[in-house]
């Protein structure tokens, strides 16, 4: 394996800590989570199984004129009852936001170090599990020239560690850049740029690595205040380890509409047709109120096999101008050994009362690879119910169901059933972006 270290200067922009001062006060924020989950086929192969969990977590809050820092700290107990066996997790969560240079360079980073990273699922885990670091680091330069166009140029960093022992796993490392006068400045509008990237797999002596590149250029127009379109061009290049690509480049093209009546409301639709496949472009949210109804429709290549999590978020999900997401190592192996073309639709609902709120959500997502055998599709679906039993105290009930089914046709299901009471120590609710892990 490689080594990586993380540099100083890096460690303190982590921890929002630049050169000037900076004014900001520190909120804590201070939980516990009691829970209970039945199943009735424990990761949908060793039958049936009851988890007991508790958590005690700390939310350290910093608010500043220049970076604002979430921490995020806890520790979960598991006890699995038909297997007799319990399990202890700590885990940190760190995210960063800020502005390195006024107006012009901004940084975006987040660490997580633990056996049950965000978005993993807590029955995966054994007593062997060893401790994971991954890390996101993305500085970038940003700038409007006058009413003439935005500017931007930004950096891209991702790594994985599996044992945390210094010696990284799985490494992404990305650049990107654009030129482009969009809808904000009215009338037609248009763009260029481009995208390298490139992913890095060390296995014992085995080291393997897929690189991707594009160019770009779009234009579109304005109609009234509510809506554009926008047309984009132009070619890739993507070199995968033991897959038969040719190297060659390859033309692609979308095409996009954009309607926002409001700020309440964004709907974006679109085509696009890659070297891999043609392919829908659909994101949908609106508020109203005490409701939230969110959607969307992809199809892209990654070189990471889809693992689906047992409790789907909300998420804002920004479509960029070029596809990025080749290569994802937060939602998978990291493997760069295989390609697949993985189409996927996210649907959520949530329905938020004085004393109790209601979230129906599910993520279907079908992967097929690319000169290989793997086919297999994964559904999850929830409902969770809150109810908030005093300032201080909530009560979830949540019911998942999750299916698989490869190119064989076997269809695995699993059920589960869980209740947590969640106790709020500070009367306030939680305001990190960082999602909550594990057992949620």
């Amino acid at each position: 394996m490689y080594r990586n270290t993380i540099p100083a200067a890096l460690l303190f922009s982590l921890l929002g800590f630049g050169t000037e001062p900076v004014y900001a006060n520190w909120e804590v924020y201070k939980f516990l989570d009691v829970g209970v989950t039945a199943t009735d086929n424990l990761q949908q192969f060793l039958g049936e199984e009851l988890v007991y969990s508790v958590r005690p977590s700390v939310e350290l809050s910093f608010r500043g004129n220049r970076f604002n820092t979430d921490i995020l700290a806890s520790v979960e107990a598991y006890r699995f009852e038909e297997r007799g066996d319990s399990i202890v997790d700590p885990r940190i969560s760190l995210n960063t936001t800020g502005t390195l240079v006024d107006n012009l360079l901004y940084l975006d980073s987040t660490l997580d170090v633990g056996k049950v990273l965000p978005g993993d699922d807590f029955f995966d885990l054994n007593e062997d599990a060893d401790t994971q670091g991954r890390l996101k680091f993305n500085p970038f330069f940003a700038r409007r020239i006058g009413r003439f166009a935005d500017v931007y140029l930004g950096y891209g960093h991702q790594s994985l560690d599996n044992e945390f022992d210094g010696s990284i796993d799985f490494q992404l490392d990305s650049l990107g850049f654009s030129l482009n006068r969009g809808p904000q400045f009215g009338g037609f509008i248009w763009g260029v740029g481009g995208n390298f990237e490139r992913s890095r797999i060390a296995d014992e002596d085995l080291e393997q690595s897929f690189n991707s590149r594009s160019v770009f250029a779009s234009v579109g127009s304005t109609l009234g205040q509510t809506v554009f379109f926008e047309v984009i061009a132009g070619q890739e290049v993507n070199d995968i380890t033991e897959v038969s690509l040719d190297d060659d480049p390859a033309a692609f093209y979308a095409a996009r509409l954009h309607y926002t009546p409001s700020e309440r409301t964004n709907l974006v639709v679109g085509f696009s047709d890659r070297f891999f496949a043609e392919g829908p472009t659909l994101s949908f949210d609106h508020r109203v109120r005490n409701s939230t109804i969110s959607a969307s429709w992809t199809r892209d290549v990654s070189n990471a096999e889809i693992n689906l999590s047992p409790v789907t978020t909300f998420t804002e999900d920004t479509i960029s101008v070029v596809p990025t997401t080749n290569i994802d190592l937060l939602g998978g192996d990291g493997s760069t050994r295989r390609l697949f073309v993985i189409e996927q639709f996210s649907f959520g609902y949530k329905l938020a009362g004085r004393r109790s709120d209601l979230v129906v959500d599910a993520i279907f997502a079908d992967q097929q690879e690319i000169g290989g055998d793997l086919d297999r599709t994964e559904l999850i679906g929830r409902i969770a119910f809150d109810r908030h039993l005093s300032p201080l105290t909530t009560l979830r009930l949540q019911y998942e169901h999750l299916v698989e089914e490869d190119v064989d046709e076997d269809t695995r299901n699993e059920n589960r059933i869980g209740l947590r009471l969640i106790y709020n120590f500070d009367r306030k609710e939680r305001v990190s972006v960082i999602e909550e892990g594990g057992g949620s």
